[in-house]
């Protein structure tokens, strides 16, 4: 089985959480990766069009108004069979 990259996971958890902040240090706990790491896939995320806010001492928020169809965007409304 294929390990989801570390840009794939923080998109599942901004997707999952919409309009919410998460510090830098939350994320990186969250899914066991260094800050520096999350700096970068946020980065990578911005680069394609994804609206991620970034708020000193709230942290990072991907944008309610975000149109980008992504995987990780409509996975949640699909049920496992």
């Amino acid at each position: 089985m294929e390990k989801t990259g570390t840009k794939e996971q923080l998109l599942m958890l901004f997707e999952n959480n919409k309009g919410v902040f998460f510090s830098g240090e939350d994320i990186a706990e969250k899914l066991d990766i260094s800050r520096t790491a999350v700096w970068k896939s946020v980065q990578s995320l911005k680069n394609e069009g994804y609206n991620i806010e970034a708020v000193r001492n709230k942290g990072y928020c991907l944008s309610t108004d975000t149109d980008i169809l992504s995987l990780q965007g409509i996975s949640k409304y699909l049920s496992k069979v």
